[in-house]
């Protein structure tokens, strides 16, 4: 971009258009990309998740009753 061109030249002529800008100064190349999520963000997600994962495999391996699985099966082939 130079100073000579209007913003609109690139964007077009939408009233409704909201632009960021990141002025730099030249010579300096491309900003640095912001991170579509924070740091704090990421951190609880990824906690929520890997107890999400544990929970599942809990419940894989327990039966509804808290008994696992292959003890159960153990004691219904015991008694077959």
């Amino acid at each position: 971009m130079t100073r000579d061109k209007l913003l609109s030249d690139f964007v077009g002529r939408n009233d409704k258009t909201k632009i960021v800008a990141k002025l730099q100064k030249p010579g300096a190349g491309a900003p640095t990309r912001e991170p579509i999520v924070d740091e704090k963000t990421q951190k609880v997600t990824f906690l929520l998740l890997k107890q999400r994962v544990i929970q599942l495999a809990r419940d894989h391996f327990l039966g509804d009753d808290g008994i696992l699985l292959q003890e159960a099966r153990r004691s219904q082939e015991t008694r077959s």
